[in-house]
């Protein structure tokens, strides 16, 4: 099964069987997961930056204390958002992470249908200290700034949304919380598209070679220093000779061993979840869909390059 989304691709082998695993409530859960981490990049995945109307604006929120309950965390961020509507906000996204001392933070973006002055852009982190007062929130400790780049800012979150369960910022839930609720969250009119293939295991093997060799190739590209906004801050490296350019050696030996488990036969079943461009992903998938097979060829779900818009 593959799936393409606006600024990125999943693609995996469905289970034999049915998963028989009772599903808990969304308010026993405790912490991330796999699945939440999963879902959030999805969505992020998911995001027509190109249709993306209005004006966004990056915020991360902090408190000093721990507040009593999950229940208190989730009232702070609920009347914080409430707020912001009546402000006129049109769609907004959350995620809460924590920090070392197992003290929750939030950070997220919301989108108006007009520029804010610099004023209002105060007023949002005031109106946050004023619900957030009771565990010591200060106002020097918030920051929120305009989005230049709604796909630079997707882009940004994409260093958040990789991060597994086991991240220090997502592992550290506070130990006097026996559960946590809901770690992210989105509202308002979202523009998303996604496009589902079915595939043979022959082709989903062809395709993850092809995404493989795409992240290599994206490793070893001058590495650039994007901020939150979307800016690139080291774009030309002036002088520098094309050869002798930085790049990110870590990131080219992950992409190198991104499939290998130590066993071939889980290496083999390993899916593959990147921030490959849609344009990119359909001249990937049409290569695979014209080389000969040699197993009977899956379907396609709709017509041509099959699609099914919505979230």
């Amino acid at each position: 099964m593959l799936r393409i989304y606006s600024n990125g691709i999943t693609a995996g082998l469905p289970p034999k069987t049915a998963s028989q695993h009772e599903r808990v409530k969304r308010s026993d859960c405790s912490g991330w997961s796999e699945t939440a981490t999963r879902n959030n990049t999805a969505f992020l995945y998911s995001v027509n930056s190109i249709e993306l109307h209005g004006y966004g604006y990056a915020f991360t929120f902090t408190v000093k204390d721990l507040p009593d309950t999950p229940n208190d965390w989730h009232r702070l961020r609920d009347v914080f958002l409430k707020r912001c509507r009546r402000a006129g906000m049109i769609r907004y996204h959350w995620v809460t992470e924590w920090q070392r001392r197992g003290v929750p933070h939030l950070h997220g973006c919301i989108y108006f249908p007009e520029p804010l002055s610099w004023n209002e852009v105060q007023q949002l982190s005031k109106a946050w200290c004023d619900v957030a007062k009771p565990y010591g929130s200060l106002y020097k400790g918030q920051q929120i700034k305009p989005i230049e780049s709604s796909l630079g800012w997707l882009k940004y979150l994409a260093k958040h949304g990789s991060r597994s369960s086991y991240h220090y910022q997502r592992s550290s839930k506070p130990v006097e919380w026996e559960s946590t609720g809901r770690v992210w969250g989105k509202g308002g009119d979202w523009p998303t598209r996604e496009t589902v293939v079915d595939l043979t295991i022959e082709q989903f093997h062809q395709f993850r070679r092809l995404a493989k060799s795409w992240r290599k190739a994206d490793a070893r590209s001058p590495l650039k220093i994007v901020d939150a906004d979307g800016k690139v801050l080291n774009p030309d490296f002036l002088g520098i000779p094309y050869d002798k350019l930085p790049r990110n050696g870590r990131r080219i030996t992950q992409a190198r061993k991104m499939f290998n488990r130590g066993d071939k036969d889980i290496s083999r079943l390993i899916g593959v979840s990147e921030w490959i461009p849609e344009a990119v992903a359909f001249r990937m998938i049409e290569s695979v869909m014209n080389r000969p097979q040699t197993t009977e060829r899956g379907p396609l779900r709709g017509e041509r390059l099959p699609v099914s818009v919505g979230e």
